[in-house]
């Protein structure tokens, strides 16, 4: 008789998935592989909130060119085809919080 492997309940499986996710994100172990700034993960954080090139540079007080140039440096680098897929990406491997 073979031992089955465990199985761990759905409902057990989210909190365990949820800490594990915390604790990637406060090591920012996923963000030192990729060699991500923190200025490219804030601007990461404010395309996430739905903000534009042009209001990050704003806030930012830097060129609207540098922020597009921050973006381009990050695609490159999750190996992303857009901003949207970047910021998917980097939700995805804990650079950023869940929603």
């Amino acid at each position: 008789e073979e031992d089955e492997p465990s199985v761990i309940p759905p409902d057990e499986l989210v909190p365990l998935a949820n800490f594990f996710h915390q604790s990637v994100k406060r090591h920012k172990l996923v963000a030192k592989e990729f060699a991500l700034t923190p200025k490219e993960v804030d601007v990461l954080e404010f395309l996430a909130e739905g903000r534009s090139a042009l209001d990050i540079a704003a806030k930012e007080n830097v060129s609207p060119r540098a922020i597009e140039l921050r973006l381009q440096s990050v695609r490159k680098k999750l190996r992303a085809s857009n901003s949207v897929e970047a910021v998917h990406k980097a939700t995805a491997y804990a650079i950023l919080p869940r929603a």
